[in-house]
C-alpha cells in the first residue's frame, strides 16, 4: 500500500538541547587556552601549602613508624649483650649439678652496664618470680619499685614545656594518622605490685628459649606514651637459667618527632604567609566579583523582584565572566519556568476539579438513595472517577518528571530499525485478532541512526501506535514510515481515521486536551499523551508534528504523526 508522506515542519530544538549546543561551543574555544588566567591563580594559591602540609604528613608516618622499629632492633642488641654478660659472669654451679644465677653479682652487672643505655632491665628466675630490678636502686630484697620510667628526668627536663609541634602530633595520631600502629588498638602497659613474668607474654616466651617483643601504651597523669619491650632468655650452654626483660618508653622517638615536626611547621609557616600575601592579591580580583554575583542572587532571592539583574562580567574573558553569563541565562529560564509551573499546576487544578465534583456529588446522592440498582449506578460513576483520577495523577507525575529525567540520561546513537522492527511486531501480533494491520515502510538497504535515549523513544513510539490503533477503523492499516534526509531522521504513524479537525493540529499537543473516536467511554484519557510525547523528543533535540493525510478528492482518509530525530553516524 503506497500512503503518501508529507515533509515536517522544521524541528524546533528545546531549550535544554540548545543549552548544550551552546555548552560545547563554549568549552571547545576554552580548549585553546592551556590554562587560563584564573586557574595559574587558583593552582598558585592553594598547591603550595597543600603539598608541603601532605608530603610532611606522608613523610612522618613512615618516619615515625621506621625510628620505632630501630628502637626495637636496638633493645634487642642491648638485651643479649646483658643476656650474655649475665651468662658469663653471673652463674655457679649448684649443689645438684644445676647451673644457677648468683642474684647479688647479677645485680651488681646489671647496675653497671645499663644506666648508659637509659634503659630499665628486669630479671626474671625460671619460675617466673621478679629476681631483680635495674630500678631498685637500693633496699632489701623483694622490695620491688613499680616505678614504670625508664630513667629519671633531670631538673631541667623536668618542667614541662608547651610543644606545639608535639600538640599537633598528638592531636593527629588521635584523629587516626595514618600510621601502622594505631594507638587505641596498642595494648595497655599495665604493672603489678606483685610482678611476675607471667604479666607479659614476652618474658614467658625467653623462659622458653626464644626471644620476643611488645610495644604497649602507657596512659599516665593525663599523658600519653609508648613502652617498648624486648625479652630473651639468659643461658648458659643453652641452659635457660632466668628471663631478661629490657624495656623503654618512647620518649626519644618523641623528641625527634618534635624537631622534625618543628621543621615542618616552619616550611608550612612560611607557606601560609605567601598564601595569605597571594589570597590578599587574589581578593580584589576574585572576591569581589563574587560577592557581586551572590550579592544579586541573594536579594533576587529575598524579594523575587524580575527587575533585579545579574551583573554582566563577560568582559573579565576568564571563568568568572562565565559564570556571570551563565547565571543570567539561568535566572532567565527560572523564571520561565515558574511561569510553566503557574500554568501546569493551573490546568492540573482544573482537570482534577471535574472528577472530584462528580465524586462528591456521588458520593453526596449514593446516601439518600434507597433504590439497591441506582446506589450500585452511582458506585459505578464513582469507581470509574478514581480509576480517572489515578491515570490523571500518574500522567500528571510522568510529565512534571520529563526534562529532569531526560536531562541525567545519556544520549547515544540508536539504530532506528533495529528499535522499531521488534515493536511494530509485537504490535501486528496483538491487534491482529481485530484485523488491525500494522506494517513496517524503511528502505532495508539503507542505515538510520539517531543520537537519543532509546527507552524514550519507545514511550513516544507506543504512545503514537496506540493513539493510531484507536482511531483505525476495523480492517484498517497502521503504517510506521522511516526517512531521512541530511540532518534528521524522520519517523512517521499514519492510521485511516477520521483524521484532525484542521485547527486543531497544534493544540492537540496542549496538555489535557483529548478527542476520543465515538462510542469510547468518557474518562479513559487522561489528554497528556500527546504532550508528554513532544516534550520528550523537544528534549533530545527534536519535533513532533500532527498532518493529516488527503486523497485525490483532497478528502481527508487520516491521520499522520511525525517526530523527527538529529541523525547521526554508528
Amino acid at each position: 500500500m503506497s500512503v503518501p508522506i508529507s515533509k515536517s515542519s522544521k524541528p524546533i530544538p528545546s531549550l535544554w538541547w540548545r543549552g548544550r549546543a551552546f555548552w560545547r561551543k563554549k568549552n571547545s574555544s576554552n580548549a585553546k587556552k592551556i590554562i587560563s588566567p584564573l586557574t595559574r591563580r587558583v593552582l598558585a594559591v592553594n598547591s603550595i601549602p597543600l603539598i608541603v602540609l601532605l608530603a610532611g604528613l606522608l613523610y612522618m608516618d613512615q618516619y615515625r613508624e621506621s625510628l620505632l622499629q630501630a628502637e626495637i632492633q636496638t633493645l634487642k642488641i642491648h638485651a643479649s649483650i646483658f643476656a650474655d654478660t649475665l651468662g658469663e659472669l653471673a652463674v655457679e654451679s649448684m649443689p645438684d649439678g644445676q647451673d644457677g644465677l648468683l642474684i647479688q653479682p647479677a645485680r651488681d652487672v646489671i647496675r653497671r652496664i645499663v644506666p648508659p643505655t637509659r634503659t630499665r632491665v628486669r630479671l626474671y628466675d625460671t619460675s617466673g618470680k621478679l629476681a631483680i630490678d635495674s630500678r631498685v636502686l637500693g633496699g632489701r630484697k623483694g622490695k620491688i619499685n613499680s616505678m614504670v620510667q625508664i630513667q629519671d628526668l633531670d631538673k631541667n627536663s623536668e618542667k614541662k614545656t608547651f610543644s606545639l609541634s608535639k600538640s599537633i602530633g598528638n592531636f593527629l595520631d588521635d584523629v587516626g594518622m595514618h600510621t601502622s600502629r594505631s594507638w587505641h588498638k596498642l595494648p595497655e602497659y599495665q604493672e603489678n605490685s606483685d610482678q611476675s613474668a607471667r604479666d607479659y607474654p614476652e618474658a614467658v616466651a625467653a623462659l622458653d628459649g626464644d626471644s620476643g617483643s611488645m610495644v604497649r601504651r602507657l596512659e599516665s597523669e593525663g599523658d600519653s606514651d609508648l613502652i617498648i619491650t624486648v625479652a630473651v632468655p639468659v643461658q648458659h650452654y643453652r641452659h635457660v637459667l632466668g628471663a631478661l626483660v629490657v624495656s623503654k618508653t618512647s620518649e626519644d622517638i618523641e623528641k625527634i618527632m618534635e624537631d622534625v615536626w618543628s621543621s615542618i611547621l616552619k616550611v608550612f609557616t612560611m607557606a601560609l604567609a605567601v598564601t595569605l600575601l597571594l589570597s590578599a592579591y587574589l581578593a580584589r580580583t576574585l572576591s569581589r566579583p563574587m560577592l557581586r554575583l551572590a550579592d544579586a542572587a541573594n536579594r533576587m532571592r529575598i524579594s523575587k523582584n524580575r527587575n533585579i539583574i545579574i551583573p554582566d562580567l563577560s568582559g573579565r574573558n576568564d571563568e568568572i565572566g562565565d559564570l556571570s553569563m551563565a547565571m543570567r541565562e539561568l535566572t532567565e529560564a527560572l523564571w520561565n519556568r515558574l511561569d510553566a509551573i503557574e500554568r501546569f499546576a493551573a490546568d492540573v487544578a482544573h482537570e482534577i476539579k471535574n472528577p472530584l465534583n462528580s465524586l462528591r456529588s456521588a458520593v453526596e446522592t449514593v446516601v439518600r438513595l434507597q433504590d439497591p440498582q441506582k446506589q450500585k449506578q452511582l458506585l459505578q460513576i464513582i469507581f470509574d472517577d478514581v480509576q480517572r483520577l489515578d491515570r490523571l495523577i500518574t500522567d500528571i507525575s510522568e510529565a512534571s518528571r520529563v526534562d529532569s529525567d531526560i536531562s541525567k540520561s545519556p544520549t547515544k546513537p540508536i539504530d532506528v530499525i533495529k528499535l522499531l522492527a521488534p515493536l511494530v511486531q509485537v504490535y501486528s501480533q496483538q491487534y491482529r485478532p481485530e484485523n488491525i494491520t500494522i506494517d513496517l515502510f524503511v528502505d532495508p538497504t539503507l542505515q538510520f541512526y539517531v543520537l537519543g535515549i532509546e527507552s524514550r523513544i519507545i514511550q513516544v513510539m507506543r504512545n503514537l501506535l496506540d493513539n493510531a490503533i484507536s482511531f483505525s477503523p476495523k480492517d484498517g492499516t497502521v503504517g510506521v514510515h522511516i526517512h531521512s534526509d541530511r540532518n534528521h531522521i524522520e519517523i512517521c504513524v499514519t492510521d485511516q481515521g477520521p483524521g484532525i479537525p484542521p485547527n486543531k493540529l497544534d493544540k492537540i499537543f496542549e496538555r489535557f486536551y483529548t478527542d476520543r473516536p465515538d462510542g469510547e467511554k468518557f474518562g479513559q484519557h487522561s489528554g497528556l499523551g500527546l504532550s508528554i510525547s513532544r516534550q520528550i523528543v523537544m528534549a533530545m533535540g527534536g519535533n513532533l508534528t500532527a498532518t493529516n493525510i488527503y486523497n485525490e478528492k483532497n478528502k481527508v482518509i487520516g491521520a499522520k504523526f511525525c517526530l523527527s530525530l538529529p541523525a547521526t553516524r554508528p
